[in-house]
């Protein structure tokens, strides 16, 4: 009798062990050692249901990658009209033309990330937030093909803004190039649709204000040369109903060949 007990108890232990499922280790996030700083164009608007789970993803991304990461957030005409209790309105000429240049996407979110096709998606706009931050770390990848910085002088008396875009290309190239100069707005508190409800008090961040360029930007150049500056400077007063405290620069150079709209590299600048 004690024989069949000690197998039944040893039977009882392998299976047992068998059954438990052993720990899996994460590795923490390591921040890549990458020169690209990516864009990412977060279409989106306030009666957007989902809308406030992209913002989130891309707070989380910003969080991660300070130093590699812009965002503009693109309210255009789909599902961008203010709410009855909304204070403000976050369509403007510039962004709605450029919401139409972006498309086609399945729905919103949708983010634009350095405006690359990616393996799988339908589209150029990948609309799972959860995704996002995969395909940030597979541009940071990439290959660095261009240096661009941004000097600018700012005059909070007479709100005047001047800013020198400098890229400096690390390649031979030869193509069609546009630079886009983007003017966003965080920290604007206003209603946001989520999930059947109304958050009163949201946090909109980026919002794209105005650009200092066309929507589909201004034509840059047709050929790249290695270690050649190409500048372009800007001049804008900013409006007095924007906060010019939260407002940031947005610049970026991106091909503009037929299907090809690829960035080469963005940066960003605090207004103030």
């Amino acid at each position: 009798m004690r024989t069949y007990q000690l197998l039944f108890c040893l039977l009882a232990a392998v299976l047992w062990s068998s059954c438990t499922e052993e720990g899996v280790m994460i590795p923490p996030f390591e921040e890549p050692d990458s020169k690209r700083v990516v864009l990412l164009e977060d279409l989106t608007g306030v009666q957007c249901p989902n809308c406030p789970k992209g913002a989130a993803a891309i707070e989380d991304i910003l969080t991660k990658l300070p130093n590699n990461v812009v965002a503009v957030g693109v309210h255009g005409t789909f599902l961008t009209k203010p709410l009855p209790e909304s204070k403000y309105d976050f369509r403007n000429p510039k962004s709605i033309a450029l919401e139409e240049f972006l498309k086609p996407f399945l729905g919103k979110p949708s983010a634009h990330i350095n405006r690359k096709f990616f393996e799988g998606e339908f589209y150029t706009a990948v609309d799972a937030p959860e995704l996002w931050q995969a395909y940030v770390e597979k541009e940071l990848k990439a290959q660095h093909v261009m240096d661009l910085s941004l000097v600018k002088t700012y005059d909070a008396a007479s709100r005047q803004l001047n800013v020198t875009v400098n890229a400096t290309p690390l390649i031979d190239e030869t193509g069609n190039y546009k630079i886009s100069v983007y003017l966003t707005e965080s920290g604007i508190v206003d209603p946001q649709e989520n999930q059947g409800t109304i958050i009163q008090e949201y946090e909109h961040n980026h919002v794209l204000r105005d650009m200092l360029t066309a929507a589909i930007g201004d034509e840059l150049t047709s050929t790249l040369v290695k270690n050649k500056l190409i500048s372009r400077t800007f001049t804008y007063t900013i409006p007095a109903a924007f906060n010019d405290a939260n407002m940031e620069l947005v610049a970026m150079v991106a091909r503009s060949n037929g299907d090809d709209k690829s960035v080469l590299q963005a940066a960003g600048v605090k207004v103030r």
